[in-house]
């Protein structure tokens, strides 16, 4: 007697075992490969943000004084080796903006960025 043979007697003796397996290894396949696409939309969602707030900037310089960088210190950065452009941006976080009050009133809160008009001709 084949193998092949035996393995398909013994599927279709237990049809309720063999049924319960498949359907298990299906659902899962199916939670693995959600869990794939959700997580490589969230990154994709993530870097269209980033891209949207900095543009195509691959790397993103902070100063840890309020005051931020001296023109000095920008002009340094330009000059690396590298780098084909920089500007500086002012961020600031506003005021909180709310919508009309009731059961779907949102509160956000402003982001307010500037970057010099002749700096971004070039970025």
């Amino acid at each position: 007697m084949r193998l092949t043979a035996l393995a398909w007697r013994g599927l279709a003796a237990r049809t309720l075992r063999t049924i319960l397996t498949v359907a298990g290894i299906a659902l899962g396949v199916a939670v693995v490969a959600g869990t794939l696409i959700a997580s490589q939309a969230a990154t994709e969602a993530v870097q269209r943000a980033a891209r949207e707030l900095l543009g195509h900037a691959e790397l993103r310089v902070r100063a840890f004084d309020d005051a931020g960088f001296t023109p000095r210190a920008v002009s340094l950065m330009r000059q690396l080796p590298g780098v084909l452009n920089a500007a500086a941006v002012a961020e600031k976080r506003g005021a909180s903006v709310e919508t009309a009050p009731g059961p779907d009133e949102q509160v956000f809160t402003m982001l307010i960025l500037g970057v010099d008009p002749g700096d971004e001709q070039h970025i």
